[in-house]
């Protein structure tokens, strides 16, 4: 049957529409199956990395993501590119492997130096001695990676996990380390000097003879750490947690540990010399034998905290919390511990040598056999506390506190005790020769075999008292009426030893005194500067309304007329020290004998009144540094 040829062009007309429609469709379906073969003919194990066949090492392409990365540029990896399994020999110094899996490769001694491995995942790779200096491995896994003696200078760890690695003297200075995860790893040996580990966590990691000198560590994790025998002299770790860490033997010199938790802390025999602890939390830390001379550590807790044998001179204690802690044969000479809290507290056989422990509790503590020679205790409380056999040598008690203390055998010579408390305290067999009474408590206090030689302040009913008691008394005056041969009472007998030996004493006296007085500048001043200081960082806080500047100038305004009268006080402190013992120097020993009975208790309660006035300038100023922090 022939066909008509309308009927065959209307058929050629309606085939070329078929195939236009069906071409694109054939066409997607055969690269379909040809991508489908070729992924079960040459796909790659899971987790494998894949690099683009090519014979020229600076084209090859590395696929991050189902991404590839050539050159710096992130493009789509097209279907049909081949790829293999990255080796050793396909990392170069520089090279840009971001992502890649190279876990548990073994790349010992590799240079890659300034290479890119951002988040690649490295997990127990051997890297022993590589050099990866100035690489960046930014949040890159190397947990239970080996790293001993690699060279890691500049490289930018941030977020990185090293979990369990080991970093054992590998070279880690001046790197970048925020945030990073080094949980139970080994650094022993390792040089951190001056990195950045801000807000890392290096709980249960080992640190043992590290070098971490200047090293920036704030607000990181340190819990059960080892750092013992590590060198941090100069690091800052303000807010850190270190509980339980170990820090024997560590060097801390300089070092800023404001606001972090040492609870439980081992720093015995560390060397914590002019080291800031100001607001940290010691409790129950060990610190035996340990070296913090200079150191602040004021407002500190210190409960139970283990201080014995320790060098603690100097140091700057006002306001810490010492309840139940160990001072036993601590060097405190010198020390700052103004209104600190030492309630049954073991202070038995410290060195308390001019030691400012004005305003502070000392209930039920236990002081026997310390040593306070010229200390400052005005005010201190001493109730049930125990001084047997203790040394308190022209010591400042002003309205000390000793109610019911224990203070057989104690030494109170030529000490200034106007309005002390002794009621019901045991001053058996102890020696107040010399000792300043005026206003003193001793009612039910028991004084068998103590001596009362020439004391100041015992009016004659007291002394009879005391005789009547048991006590050895010898009148003020007696032994410098005895002094004087009758055949030499016509003669001029100021150049006689005794009339030195008594200007000797009165001047010991007085200048102790005035000692106090300038303990007192001393510590108003310290006051003055610091808030002086945060006035005139005041600016770096803000904008203020009007009525908190107000204050602002107020505070600023008062603190300059504080400030000038400080000034003035230091040079009548001065002149008055060099006309009283120039007048004491002239005078011959009837008028000395005469003073000493009649003006000298005058003179040293005028003192006292000007120790007094000092204190409360400096609680003033205090409490104007207080005030000028809320207005923030």
């Amino acid at each position: 049957m022939s066909i008509q040829p309308a009927n065959s062009d209307r058929f050629r007309h309606l085939t070329g529409i078929v195939h236009t429609w069906i071409q694109p469709i054939l066409v997607a379906v055969r690269s379909w199956i040809q991508l489908m073969f070729a992924s079960l003919r040459l796909s790659p194990t899971s987790d494998m990395p894949l690099i683009a066949a090519s014979t020229h090492p600076q084209d090859q392409l590395i696929e991050s993501d189902g991404q590839l990365v050539s050159g710096g540029h992130t493009r789509e990896r097209p279907p049909h590119q081949l790829v293999k399994r990255l080796v050793r020999t396909d990392l170069k110094p520089n090279g840009n492997y971001v992502g890649v899996n190279l876990s548990h490769l073994n790349l010992q001694g590799i240079d890659l130096h300034g290479a890119v491995l951002i988040h690649a995942n490295l997990q127990g790779v051997n890297l022993q001695g590589a050099n990866l200096k100035g690489a960046n491995l930014g949040g890159a896994d190397l947990s239970g990676a080996n790293l001993t003696g690699a060279i890691l200078e500049r490289t930018d760890l941030s977020g990185a996990i090293l979990q369990k690695a080991i970093l054992c003297d590998a070279q880690l200075n001046n790197a970048v380390l925020k945030a990073i995860d080094l949980r139970q790893a080994d650094l022993t040996a390792a040089n951190l000097r001056g990195s950045d580990l801000c807000r890392a966590n290096l709980s249960q990691a080992i640190f043992c003879h590290a070098n971490l000198y200047q090293i920036s560590v704030i607000d990181a994790q340190l819990q059960y750490a080892n750092l013992s025998a590590a060198i941090l002299s100069g690091a800052d770790l303000s807010g850190s947690d270190l509980s339980h860490a170990n820090l024997a033997i560590a060097q801390l010199r300089g070092t800023i540990l404001r606001r972090c938790a040492l609870n439980n802390t081992n720093l015995s025999h560390a060397q914590l010399s002019s080291a800031s602890l100001r607001g940290a939390d010691l409790e129950s830390a060990m610190l035996q034998g340990a070296n913090l001379s200079h150191a602040n550590l004021s407002f500190t807790d210190l409960r139970h905290t283990d201080f014995s044998n320790a060098d603690l001179s100097e140091v700057n204690f006002s306001g810490a919390n010492f309840y139940r802690a160990n001072l036993s044969n601590a060097n405190l000479s010198g020390a700052r511990m103004v209104f600190v809290d030492l309630t049954e507290a073991n202070l038995q056989g410290a060195m308390l040598l001019r030691a400012n422990l004005s305003d502070a509790n000392l209930q039920r503590a236990n002081l026997s056999n310390t040593r306070l020679n010229r200390a400052y205790l005005s005010s201190t409380n001493f109730m049930e506390a125990r001084l047997t056999g203790a040394n308190l040598i022209g010591t400042n008690l002003l309205r000390a506190n000793f109610q019911a203390a224990d203070l057989q055998n104690i030494v109170l010579r030529r000490s200034y005790m106007s309005n002390a408390n002794l009621q019901q305290a045991n001053l058996s067999s102890a020696d107040l020769s010399g000792a300043d009474l005026s206003g003193v408590q001793l009612e039910a206090a028991c004084v068998t075999e103590a001596r009362f030689w020439e004391n100041l302040g015992l009016n004659e009913a007291l002394r009879l008292d005391l005789q009547e008691r048991g006590a050895s008394v010898i009148s003020c005056s007696f032994r410098f009426r005895q002094a004087q041969p009758l055949e030499l009472s016509e003669f001029d007998t100021e150049d006689l030893p005794e009339k030195g030996r008594q200007t000797d004493e009165v001047k010991g006296d007085l200048h102790d005194r005035c000692l106090d007085i300038e303990e007192n500048l001393q510590n108003w001043r310290e006051m003055l500067n610091m808030l002086k200081a945060d006035l005139a960082a005041w600016g770096n806080y803000g904008n203020f309304t009007p009525g908190v500047l107000k204050k602002y100038a107020s505070i600023q305004q008062i603190t300059h007329a504080f400030e000038a009268s400080c000034i003035q006080c230091e040079v009548v402190v001065q002149k008055y020290k060099e006309q009283l013992f120039s007048q004491v120097d002239l005078m011959t020993c009837d008028q000395l004998t005469n003073w000493i009975t009649t003006e000298f208790p005058t003179e040293l309660d005028d003192l006292h009144e000007q120790i007094l006035k000092l204190k409360s300038y400096r609680q003033t100023t205090h409490a104007l540094w207080i005030k000028l922090h809320k207005l923030r």
